[in-house]
């Protein structure tokens, strides 16, 4: 018997795109597969909000059985939210009861799969299924347009004495230290903003610039809105077919999406080009609201587990 055990964590209430490229090139074979998420939990008072993993654990198990292997009920186990470009990062003594209750769930999922006394129907998965496809617009928006977004929100402060952790600690390797001192740390596509630079940074000098991203999603609904892109297309005469497929989905769908990701490009060249400046960085990291946040560190595992 052959079992492939699939662990991810959870981006955007799916799998992110590294693990979906992982799957889509698994050798194809006829040995069983399980697929264990992780979700961002919350700590409130003496209890835990769970996260949600949405429709990744069934996407990921469908596209493994498409690839010949045999599905296995999936399962989510919640651990410590690290989004630490939105929250606070969670204290250690919060964060280690969610730990021990993820490793105990994590411990009866494999002793189920490995009997094969798993189950396909449970309350974890009717919670995750139900909120992931109520989300399902969220998780394609962050397909077509949001990792873009996400993999340029980052920048260094002033703080960075460019020791090269967060290049060595990136499990993407997206992050490039440019030779010339003047430029600052550079975050390529290939970030599924895994907040792995920002959580090790020693100094505390990975940051997201609040006005920065606030600015680009105003402009990108702009342009992409009934006064933007869409209000020229409306000056095409009405005679002309072209006028009406352009204002239907699903080309207005791809024309969106086109024009955010041009937004995106352009914005971050002019962004990371200006943040060769000290002033500017200065700039950045005093209207940065992740400079107020305490970085996550991902607890020990607790003695006696």
């Amino acid at each position: 018997r052959v079992l492939v055990l699939l662990i991810t964590p959870t981006h955007a209430f799916n799998a992110p795109w590294t693990v979906w490229r992982h799957i889509a090139r698994l050798p194809r074979r006829g040995a069983e597969v399980a697929c264990l998420f992780t979700r961002a939990a919350i700590p409130w008072k003496n209890r835990q909000i769970p996260g949600i993993a949405g429709t990744g654990p069934l996407c990921m198990t469908a596209i493994a059985a498409g690839r010949g292997y045999r599905p296995l009920p999936p399962i989510s186990i919640d651990m410590p939210s690290n989004w630490t470009a939105v929250h606070p990062g969670i204290p250690q003594d919060r964060a280690i009861p969610i730990v021990i209750r993820g490793m105990h769930r994590a411990r009866a999922f494999f002793g189920d799969t490995v009997t094969g006394t798993s189950r396909w129907i449970t309350a974890n998965t009717v919670w995750d299924l139900l909120f992931g496809l109520l989300l399902l617009p969220i998780t394609a928006g962050y397909l077509a347009i949001g990792r873009m977004l996400l993999a340029k929100i980052f920048f260094t402060d002033t703080r960075c004495n460019r020791c090269g952790i967060c290049v060595e600690e990136c499990p993407e390797k997206a992050i490039v230290m440019p030779e010339t001192p003047d430029r600052p740390v550079f975050w390529t596509w290939r970030c599924e903003s895994c907040m792995r630079c920002m959580n090790t940074c020693p100094q505390r000098a990975v940051q997201v610039s609040t006005p920065w991203v606030t600015g680009l999603i105003i402009l990108m609904m702009w342009l992409t809105g009934s006064s933007g892109i869409f209000a020229l297309i409306r000056q095409i005469p009405d005679a002309w077919i072209i006028r009406s497929w352009l204002g239907h989905p699903p080309l207005s769908w791809a024309i969106t999406v086109l024009v955010s990701w041009g937004v995106i490009v352009g914005g971050y060249r002019l962004f990371y080009r200006f943040s060769r400046w000290r002033w500017f960085r200065s700039l950045l990291t005093a209207t940065a609201h992740t400079r107020w946040f305490r970085q996550y560190l991902a607890p020990k595992q607790p003695p006696g587990h």
